[in-house]
């Protein structure tokens, strides 16, 4: 109001409304006109193709806008990408290549502070080097993984990344932490799954379900507090493989990924520390791709990936505008 007043008259509705008279003695009458916000929907959009499809755990990170995703497989045929890409949030540029190609790669970082480490290829053993990215070039540094594990996942950043789980013997325990020169081995995550994903940062992360072999794909969640891994909600439903941002385990956006007996599937949802809520779904199903990481939930996109695509979505979070409301003295 205008004129601060008590037992005052009024009438109308909640978007237009009359007040008048009232104590202090006045006979001053306001309007009141408004409407409500208007709620946009998130939803996912199309952007500007990769210039080499690839697909089987490529290295990718950075926001939306500002993307990077490295090597991969681009088959059929024995096609182990070198390329690296950059994305501004319309257009891929093939930039320099990293230095050693391979798939079921971990990864972390951003465009100008990128990080890649075991990888492998089929019939051969995961392969221990890391190389960091700065925008221009890609060098192979000193700091091995501990312990080679064919698709393992990662998170975080280049001088605090994460390495978790693998295909070791059948299935990986192993947990190590980067601090930007070496790595160490950290705490141990339970070994009943494979090909989840890690999300987060190195210190509020999430694994998110995987493969229980034989089968079937599980719905399992474990929390990591750069400490230890605790039960987490459960994923809505079995899946592995996905996509996922989010830079702390009270907001986690999980999209994509590989389930039996449907494949690849569109499904995503969002994580919020305790449980998860249905999001909307990607266009296209599909698992294995380029994704966001451990950025903002807002800057969320998927590139490339299995069934092998070119393709890119990127997600536009909810958003409300305010819309007109006045008040009037009369």
């Amino acid at each position: 109001l205008a004129t601060a007043r008590n037992h005052l008259g009024a009438a109308g509705t909640q978007t237009a409304a009359l007040a008048f008279g009232g104590d202090p003695s006045t006979a001053a009458t306001e309007e009141y006109d408004s409407s409500i916000n208007v709620v946009t929907a998130a939803t996912w959009s199309s952007g500007g193709n990769i210039n080499g499809p690839t697909r089987y755990g490529l290295g990718s990170g950075g926001p939306s806008t500002a993307a990077w995703i490295s090597s991969g497989y681009g088959g059929p045929g024995p096609q182990y990408r070198l390329e690296t890409e950059e994305y501004d949030g319309s257009t891929w540029t093939t930039v320099n290549n990293c230095n050693i190609s391979g798939q079921s790669i971990s990864s972390a970082g951003t465009q100008t502070a990128g990080l890649m480490t075991n990888r492998n290829y089929p019939g051969v053993s995961p392969l221990t080097a890391t190389e960091e990215y700065d925008g221009s070039t890609w060098t192979t540094v000193p700091g091995n993984l501990n312990q080679a594990q064919s698709g393992s996942s990662g998170c975080g950043t280049q001088t605090a990344a994460l390495a978790t789980r693998g295909r070791t013997n059948p299935i990986g325990t192993a947990n190590e932490e980067y601090d930007g020169t070496s790595w160490a081995t950290a705490t141990t995550i339970s070994g009943t799954v494979r090909s989840g994903n890690n999300a987060g940062v190195q210190t509020s992360a999430l694994y998110v379900a995987g493969e229980q072999l034989p089968g079937p794909y599980v719905a399992e969640v474990e929390e990591y507090n750069g400490t230890a891994w605790t039960a987490g909600g459960n994923y809505p439903t079995g899946v592995g493989v996905g996509g996922n941002a989010g830079n702390s385990t009270s907001d986690i956006l999980y999209y994509g990924g590989y389930t039996i007996p449907a494949g690849s599937i569109t499904q995503s949802n969002r994580y919020d520390g305790t449980a998860w809520s249905t999001s909307p779904s990607i266009s296209t199903g599909r698992n294995s791709a380029g994704y966001n990481r451990s950025g903002a939930t807002s800057a969320a996109w998927f590139a490339a990936g299995s069934p092998l695509t070119s393709a890119t979505e990127e997600f536009n979070p909810e958003f409300s505008t305010v819309t007109a409301s006045t008040l009037t003295t009369s």
